[in-house]
């Protein structure tokens, strides 16, 4: 457990003096100063809250303790209970699926390019072909 410790540190320090020393990145032939990420806020992924979330949590919480319960106790009417309830839930699962606008494939791609585009310093891929 100590050699794993020793090699994690060993492997994080290498990784660190090989990302911040300018001198060992110029020697892997890499740009003497990193290039600071930046996050593009364009995702195609529908980021809005689930609004049943909290109630599912809750009833999943519920379902545990339940469980929990008829299994310390023996007690066989609270696991028939805990299954009716089980597939209550399984069903309010299903009925409040997430609504997912469909997204055209076109419309994907032209959001990839744009986000290339931009990755480019404003010039086209295509541009840069030919």
């Amino acid at each position: 457990l100590h050699l794993f410790f020793i090699c994690f540190v060993l492997a994080s320090s290498t990784i660190a003096l090989f990302t911040y020393v300018p001198a060992l990145r110029t020697l892997c032939k890499r740009e003497a100063v990193p290039e600071t990420y930046v996050c593009d806020k364009t995702g195609v992924v529908d980021m809005t809250p689930w609004k049943p979330m909290y109630f599912i949590a809750a009833a999943i919480l519920v379902l545990l303790v339940m469980l929990i319960c008829s299994l310390q106790f023996a007690s066989f009417g609270l696991h028939i209970a805990f299954w009716v309830c089980w597939f209550l839930v399984l069903a309010a699962l299903m009925w409040f699926r997430p609504v997912v606008g469909l997204i055209d494939a076109g419309e994907v791609e032209a959001k990839g390019k744009e986000v290339e585009r931009k990755a480019d310093g404003g010039a086209a891929k295509d541009e840069v072909a030919m």
